[in-house]
């Protein structure tokens, strides 16, 4: 038997396959051994014939399960078949068979690992790298601000690359929190962003004086927007004062100013911003604003909370704001503002926006800038809607709208009479004239 094995392995050795075989086949034939079996199905495998080289490397594994021989040769010839999840079984269940020492053991031990290696995911790629800067940027801007200074610490490629792009830094957008943002955080915020964070919408802050100084003091912001931030006094006047690059100003429903706190407030900002926006509560409202003057202000939008609208702003708009483009009033309840006879806004030749959205009592007459684009008037009182539409339609008013394209009027009540009808038919007659598209919603809310 042994004479044949040697014989077998010459001719392996010279490629004679065929003729390996047959000396294998009469060696087993006198007594088989795993490492016959095993020679016999490598001469299988060079001929391709890969069924009975796999069936020798079963007959091997049955025939000594603790010898690592057949698991290797099953393993090798079923990857050749494609097979790859079979053999990673069998490697799998010859290493709880065989003892765990010896070169066999190795050999198994590696072969498993490999392919466990080649079936296994891709690693995970660092998307930064991978990815075009840009797309990154796109994908990192719908993180929250929060979120980027966490993402910041993932390693310090990624701090890198966080770091050094502006646009994620120009916005500290806190409108997302719901308890209260430690002063930790906004320290961290700071030391990122410097000279990049030209935005902050702050809210449910610990201690707002100290982290509203700290930004303007180190951060050249432009736009703040204040929420959630309880009652301010004369420590916010002061803190704004020396914020020279600040050009809008937003005061949420949640900022409540003590008494007298309003005027000076507005005194301290009024030269810079041209973005404003306030909600006034009661008893701070006519005397607010009166002598005041916005030199750079283009858009201004107030809420009235109960509060008595500022009727002397409107009739000398145009000395008080002599950029103003967009102008926004909103009144959410409360008595009817005093009555007005009328008021002219022809003066103000930049407005291109006016939205009012309070008392029919005022007024019965108002005068519209030839270059207003955008009319939404919405009353509301549930008073008889004639005086709204004298607004437009007045006989003692001359309307001309030649660059109206939205106009947006909601009356309360039934009576629209025929002033509506003669209102779009001047307004379809500017449409023919300019062939300009328009857009008009009407709403009777009942």
């Amino acid at each position: 038997m042994n004479n044949l094995q040697e014989q077998g392995r010459t001719h392996y050795n010279r490629g004679e396959h065929r003729k390996a075989i047959e000396l294998f086949d009469r060696a087993i034939g006198r007594t088989a051994s795993v490492q016959l079996l095993d020679n016999r199905a490598a001469c299988y495998e060079k001929l391709s014939n890969l069924t009975a080289a796999l069936k020798d490397a079963k007959k091997a594994i049955q025939l000594h399960r603790e010898a690592a021989t057949g698991y290797l040769r099953a393993g090798k010839i079923l990857v050749k078949m494609e097979k790859q999840k079979v053999a990673l079984e069998i490697y799998t269940h010859g290493l709880k068979c065989i003892r765990h020492v010896g070169r066999g053991y190795e050999l198994l031990r590696k072969a498993h690992k490999d392919l466990l290696d080649e079936l296994s995911p891709p690693r995970s790629v660092d998307p930064l790298t991978v990815l075009p800067r840009e797309l990154a940027e796109v994908i990192l801007e719908y993180l929250s601000f929060r979120q980027r200074m966490n993402a910041s610490l993932v390693s310090k490629q990624w701090a890198h690359f966080v770091r050094s792009a502006p646009n994620l830094w120009r916005h500290l957008d806190l409108s997302g929190a719901r308890k209260k943002v430690r002063t930790s955080f906004i320290s961290r915020a700071i030391n990122i962003g410097r000279l990049k964070l030209t935005k902050a919408t702050l809210s449910y802050l610990y201690d707002f004086d100290k982290t509203l100084a700290a930004l303007i003091k180190h951060c050249p912001l432009q736009e703040l927007v204040l929420l959630e931030c309880g009652l301010q006094g004369f420590n916010l006047t002061n803190t704004l004062t020396p914020a020279k690059h600040l050009r809008s100003l937003k005061l949420g429903e949640g900022v409540q100013l003590v008494a007298g706190e309003c005027r000076p407030l507005i005194d301290a900002v009024a030269d810079r911003i041209e973005f404003f926006h306030c909600t006034l509560k009661p008893g701070t409202g006519a005397p607010l604003l009166a002598g005041v003057t916005f030199p750079s202000l283009k858009v201004f939008s107030m809420t009235l909370d109960g509060s008595t609208f500022p009727m002397g702003l409107l009739q000398k708009l145009s000395e008080c704001m002599p950029l103003i483009e967009s102008l926004t009033f909103t009144q959410v309840y409360g008595s009817a503002s005093r009555h007005v006879r009328a008021i002219d806004l022809t003066s103000c030749l930049r407005l291109t926006y006016l939205d009012l959205s309070l008392p029919l009592s005022f007024p019965d007459i108002l005068t519209l800038p030839s270059s207003l684009k955008v009319l939404k008037l919405a009353p509301t009182s549930s008073a008889e809607p004639a005086a709204v539409w004298n607004v437009v339609a007045s006989p003692t008013a001359t309307v001309t709208l030649p660059h109206l394209e939205e106009l947006s009027l909601v009356a309360r009540g039934t009576s629209l009479g025929n002033v509506i009808c003669t209102l779009l038919e001047a307004m379809d007659n500017v449409r023919a004239k300019n062939e300009r598209r328009h857009r008009y919603t009407i709403t009777n809310a009942k």
